[in-house]
């Protein structure tokens, strides 16, 4: 009787080694996501699964602990139910469903391997391996430069822009060290630029962009490539729809927008968070988890993220947005 353990880059790989090692009638005990790093001091993080198989029931009864929770067997016929395990739970919950139809899709691919096992071993790890996929983050905190790094913050009416900027300068100055400079734009290049060389960050506060600003839009990103911007985050609110966040980003193109910052985390939820950063598509960096307080700033890591969405499945405390924009949004987007 065999017990081994597997790991690999993802879930299928890890099943597709055990069907050709086991065989077909092998069952999985146990499956686990981990986050691992090339080396200790490295930024580089790669995830890995580890999944512990075994052959069928009858033998391993023999030489286990009665203790053993079997799970499923790998070629478990699907349940006669709609779409994936779990399914009903996030619907409660207020998934949207986009998101319902992106998960319902990835679980087509590996229904048949994984269905008829419980959420705990079987279905819940699945979910966090696809959810660390689906979304993007980036670096967690910047390195030093000469001249300094110049990084723009914009986005629609009561985003939280200027908090989040205050929260930035606030953590790089007192916790990093490092020479911080605001302005509120817009301001002359040759001052921007000025500062650049005698500060390490340089952060620019914008006034309200919506989707109707394309050519302001425009104009920033021609002055800002003088002023040598390097990036520009995108503010939202955790519970900014879909459709609004969509256009923004359109509109927006000129500037360009390289990463995504998430606010008011507080009153939608770490699902919100989730979900918006797939619909926007950009890098995901800061998460605002407070209105005021620079410990309330999260350095998105994609780990972490996934670890708070899957706790508010668990407690089913989840407040994700309905998918409609606030009042000053749709006023911001005249």
């Amino acid at each position: 009787m065999k017990v081994k353990e597997y790991v690999a880059p993802s879930l299928p790989e890890a099943l597709a080694r055990i069907r050709k090692e086991l065989g077909p009638d092998a069952y999985i005990l146990s499956t686990t996501t981990r986050v691992r790093r090339e080396r200790p001091w490295s930024r580089e993080k790669t995830t890995e699964v580890v999944v512990t198989a075994a052959l069928p029931r009858e033998e391993i009864g023999r030489r286990l602990p009665s203790s053993t929770t079997f799970v499923a067997p790998l070629d478990a016929g699907r349940p006669e139910t709609k779409g994936f395990p779990g399914r009903d739970l996030l619907v409660s919950l207020g998934w949207e469903e986009e998101m319902l139809a992106w998960i319902e899709k990835e679980w087509k691919e590996v229904g048949t391997s994984l269905s008829g096992g419980s959420w705990e071993q079987t279905i819940r790890p699945w979910l966090a391996e696809l959810l660390l996929t689906g979304v993007r983050t980036s670096p967690t905190w910047l390195e030093p430069e000469e001249p300094g790094r110049v990084v723009a913050f914009v986005g629609p009416k009561a985003a939280g822009k200027s908090t989040t900027v205050q929260k930035v300068a606030r953590c790089y100055s007192e916790i990093g060290q490092w020479r911080v400079k605001v302005f509120d734009w817009p301001v002359p290049v040759d001052a921007v630029a000025s500062a650049r060389r005698g500060a390490q960050l340089v952060l620019l506060d914008t006034p309200a962009l919506g989707p109707s600003d394309q050519q302001t839009a425009a104009a920033w990103g021609k002055e800002w490539r003088e002023a040598g911007v390097s990036e520009v985050h995108l503010v939202l609110p955790a519970f900014t729809g879909g459709m609004y966040a969509r256009r923004l980003v359109s509109a927006l193109a000129e500037l360009p927008l390289t990463h995504l910052s998430v606010t008011r985390v507080e009153e939608a939820g770490w699902a919100s968070v989730y979900q918006l950063a797939r619909r926007v598509g950009l890098p995901l960096r800061f998460v605002g988890t407070g209105p005021a307080d620079p410990q309330e700033l999260e350095v998105a890591d994609p780990a972490t993220l996934v670890r708070e969405v899957l706790g508010e499945l668990d407690a089913g405390r989840t407040r994700p947005g309905d998918g409609s924009i606030t009042q000053d949004h749709k006023e911001a987007g005249r």
